[in-house]
This record gives C-alpha cells, structure tokens and sequence, in this order.
C-alpha cells in the first residue's frame, strides 16, 4: 500500500509543516488584526453607551424627581381648594334660608302691592 510507506512520510510532514506554518502566519498577519480592531471597537461603543445611558438614567431620575414634587404641589392645592370650597359651600348653606325667607317675603309684599293697586283701580272704575 503506498500510504503507508515509510519513504512518502517525510514528504507529507514537510508539506504539512508549510503549509500549517503559511496559513498560521497568513491568520496572524491578515485576519488576526481586523478581528481584534473591531473587538475593540464594539467595547468602545458599548462603553460609551453604557456611560450615556448612565447619565440619561440620572436625568431621568432628576426629571421624575421634579415631577414628583409639581404633582404632590398639586394634590396640596387640590386639597386645600376641596377644604375651601367645602367651608364656603358650608358658610353659603346657612344664607339660603334667609335668602329664601327675604325673597318669600318680598314676593309676599309684591303680591299684596299688586292686589293693593288691582283693587284701588277696581274702585276707581265704580266709582
């Protein structure tokens, strides 16, 4: 069998050996060097990413803080107009029956004023 002959063993290893030591020094020299240029471009850009989404975070964070603090100052002010308006519809409520009683009374005496007059003019006209 020719493969295993002990005279082409040399041949092969020596071909192996230019082979493996062309193509190692075509990877180290060639590809090598691309692949860790853009690895070191991608950790860059996730480092400034992380970084800028760091500070977004603490603008964030300081904008909800703000926000935070208006909306409480409004539920405040709501609650003291609720409070106001609750004493004022309070205060109002004990004038509603003197308002009511005055204009029953006013309307009373317009009545009485009209049926006044309607029977001074009625005796008028007999007369």
């Amino acid at each position: 069998m020719p493969q295993l002959d002990k005279l082409t063993y040399s041949s092969q290893i020596f071909w192996l050996l230019i082979f493996f030591t062309s193509f190692y020094f075509i990877i180290l020299k060639n590809i090598l060097p691309s692949i860790l240029l853009n690895i070191k471009t991608r950790e860059t850009l996730i480092n400034n990413l992380i970084n800028s989404n760091s500070s977004s975070a603490t603008e964030i964070e300081s904008t909800n803080q703000n926000f935070v603090k208006i909306n409480n100052k409004i539920l405040d002010s709501v609650e003291e107009f609720q409070k106001l308006a609750s004493t004022e519809a309070n205060n109002s409520y004990s004038y509603v029956p003197l308002f009511i009683n005055n204009s029953i009374q006013n309307e009373e005496l317009n009545n009485d004023t009209i049926n006044l007059q309607t029977t001074k003019g009625l005796i008028n006209s007999l007369k």
